[in-house]
């Protein structure tokens, strides 16, 4: 009985005109979209490479000096984006996109593309990403607003509860035909997105893996759509509000909800700014942890250690470099004082994320 009715509203789906348009309409969109992302993201990894190697020449270049004063010079390093980062960009655009590195201090990622953008980009960037999570549930939608609302306007929901079909059979027949109808309006542009990547990239296994699991959770992602659609199209008798609440609740969740949620573990978890916070790292320093005391009475407490291990009444009798191993000390403790910071910035950001 319910392979009947997966096979009848394959059919019905398949033999709607409205499936051509959505077919052609994915097709399109999803590939032009997923192409300017791989152009994109190949350009972005040519400039890294670039400027990292002028970055690496200008290190190598700086001259003979003494290795101290070397590491002061610094030098940029950018981390290479997965190649899956043509579909999806993730965070990129918001975590910077180099890293300064310099003795005695640790430093976070520079240079946010999302720093100059506008807030209202930030609710859709224009990747492969941004289709597949956002524009395609409304292709989901456009499929299941009437699954149900459909038959009961025509008068055929009484008919074929009267030929003894249950309810969960009808329903589990709809929704794995709609399933099935998706994909095959869905798996043209995916194959042709799937040719693409494998050609402009050189995919290990582990991405491989990857682009199965992200293809299998997004396959979720849209069964859970379309489930919600058919329950839609079932406490609703009129398909047209059943499709103005699915548009409102598309829009409130894929459009607003990641902003205003956000924003609102933004409010509960506060985190500091970069100024407070490389503020508070340097009076830590200066000041101590705890019961550390200040700079001063440290290096002090210090002194007096190295004298009393060497058995000697002055710094200059110190017979290894006194200036190396307090500076040695200075760093190690300004290094603990960036961990613990960076310690409660990441926990901060882990409890935003819960």
């Amino acid at each position: 009985m319910i392979i009947a009715i997966i096979h009848k509203e394959l059919l019905a789906v398949l033999r709607d005109g409205r499936l051509l348009v959505l077919a052609f309409s994915v097709f399109a969109v999803l590939t032009g979209f997923f192409l300017a992302s791989v152009a994109e993201h190949q350009q972005v990894q040519r400039e890294k490479q670039a400027v990292g190697a002028t970055a690496k020449e200008q290190w190598d270049t700086q001259g003979v000096k003494n290795p101290h004063a070397a590491a002061h010079f610094g030098i940029y390093v950018f981390k290479p984006d997965a190649p899956l980062a043509a579909v999806d960009p993730g965070l990129r655009l918001y975590t910077g996109q180099a890293l300064w590195l310099e003795p005695h201090k640790r430093n976070g990622a520079r240079f946010s593309p999302a720093a100059d953008q506008g807030l209202a980009s930030r609710f859709g960037q224009a990747s492969a990403g941004f289709v597949l999570y956002a524009l395609l549930p409304l292709l989901v939608i456009a499929l299941a607003f009437n699954a149900v609302t459909q038959e009961r306007e025509q008068g055929t929901l009484r008919m074929l509860h009267s030929l003894g079909v249950s309810a969960t059979k009808l329903l589990l027949g709809k929704f794995t035909g709609l399933l099935l109808a998706f994909v095959v309006v869905l798996m043209p542009a995916m194959a042709v997105a799937i040719l693409i990547l494998y050609q402009n990239f050189d995919l290990a296994a582990d991405d491989s893996f990857r682009l199965f699991a992200l293809s299998g959770t997004f396959f979720i992602y849209y069964a859970v759509f379309a489930a919600l659609a058919m329950s839609t199209s079932i406490h609703f008798s009129s398909s047209r509000l059943a499709l103005f609440i699915l548009l409102a609740f598309w829009s409130g969740s894929v459009l607003l909800a990641p902003r205003l949620g956000a924003t609102a573990a933004e409010m509960a978890v506060p985190t500091p700014g970069a100024a407070a916070f490389w503020a508070a790292i340097k009076q830590d320093i200066q000041q101590g942890l705890d019961n550390d005391g200040d700079h001063d009475e440290r290096e002090a407490s210090f002194k007096a250690q190295v004298l009393k291990q060497y058995g000697v009444a002055r710094v200059e009798d110190v017979p290894v470099g006194y200036a190396a191993l307090q500076r040695s000390f200075n760093d190690g403790y300004s290094e603990r004082v960036h961990a613990v910071h960076f310690d409660r910035l990441r926990d901060a950001f882990e409890r935003q994320g819960r």
